[in-house]
């Protein structure tokens, strides 16, 4: 596991926000599902894509682009009655 740094293309890299992962889409995978659990308005889940960089926590490592997208995953439950 590495750590990364994930950022938003709006925001800076002193702003992004740290995740353990294996790779960079890991990483770039959690922050999308940390994003919409944060702001609870799940604008990824809903099937918009947002542009993110992925970089090792290493101020001299290059950014990598993603592009991260999501999808509701509807679940239904029945009880005896």
């Amino acid at each position: 596991m590495n750590r990364y740094i994930v950022w938003p293309e709006d925001s800076e890299r002193e702003d992004g926000r740290a995740f353990e992962a294996e790779d960079h889409d890991e990483a770039a995978r959690a922050w999308a599902e940390w994003e919409d659990w944060f702001s609870a308005e799940y604008i990824i889940a809903r099937g918009n894509e947002l542009k993110v960089f992925v970089a090792l926590d290493d101020p001299d490592s290059t950014p990598q682009v993603f592009w991260v997208s999501g999808e509701e995953a509807i679940t239904y439950h029945a009880r005896r009655g």
